[in-house]
């Protein structure tokens, strides 16, 4: 298994919907950060908002097809400005109060299983499967 090179000060992060744009990354993050690997996630199945401007997220599904994205090289700081952008809980986001929450996962490349982050659907998700009723 894969871990972020170098000192734990930097993580990797599976990215499946706007994150993946390197013109959205250097425009938040002032660069495009190393990576840019392609990657896959199983266990999960991807979601889109069609009434919120097409965002995507993504719920845990034992039976979804793997949902394809790019594995990005952040910093602690630079994970601080993505969950911010992603509208986490800001006290704790790993907590799925906020819109997105960030969890931990194996997302799987080229390379082989890579330890990363990903944002799954929070508060978003509920609000999308509370209009489907």
């Amino acid at each position: 298994m894969q871990t972020a090179a170098g000192p734990r000060r930097h993580e990797w992060l599976f990215t499946y919907g706007l994150l993946r744009d390197p013109r959205l990354l250097r425009r938040l993050l002032g660069r495009v950060p190393p990576g840019g690997l392609a990657a896959w996630l199983r266990g999960y199945a991807r979601h889109t908002m069609p009434n919120y401007g097409g965002y995507c997220y993504l719920v845990p599904d034992p039976q979804a097809p793997p949902v394809y994205g790019v594995l990005w090289q952040v910093s602690e700081r630079e994970l601080r400005v993505l969950d911010d952008f992603e509208d986490t809980d800001p006290a704790n986001p790993t907590h799925p109060a906020g819109d997105y929450y960030r969890a931990r996962v194996q997302a799987e490349a080229g390379t082989g299983v890579v330890e990363c982050w990903v944002y799954l659907g929070g508060a978003v998700a509920r609000t999308a499967s509370d209009s489907k009723r």
